[in-house]
C-alpha cells in the first residue's frame, strides 16, 4: 500500500507569509507501519495536514 501525506510548519514562512507545504509518499505492507513512517517524517514544530491511502 502507498500512503500519500502532506505537512506544514505551525507558522507561515517568515519571508513570504505563505505556508510551506511538503507532500510525500511512503510504501508499506500495512496501514499501521505506513503511518509510523509518515509520523516519523514530521519534524518538531510541523503539522500533519492529511493522508490518503492507495492500495
Amino acid at each position: 500500500m502507498i500512503i500519500h501525506a502532506a505537512r506544514r510548519p505551525r507558522t507561515p514562512h517568515d519571508f513570504t507569509g505563505e505556508w510551506e507545504i511538503i507532500r510525500w509518499s511512503v510504501e508499506a505492507d500495512d496501514y499501521e507501519s505506513g503511518m509510523e513512517q509518515v509520523r516519523g517524517e514530521i519534524p518538531e514544530g510541523w503539522l500533519l495536514l492529511g493522508v490518503r491511502v492507495e492500495d
